[in-house]
């Protein structure tokens, strides 16, 4: 596989890991107003 598109998968796949957390963090916050 090239490096560059390795690169850029692992970069994309790890912003769609933080939003998902950010946005099970958010719901859990809203619960517990």
């Amino acid at each position: 596989m090239n490096q560059v598109l390795l690169a850029s998968f692992i970069v994309s796949f790890g912003n769609l890991t933080k939003y998902q957390a950010f946005r099970i963090s958010m719901q859990k916050l809203g619960r517990r107003r």
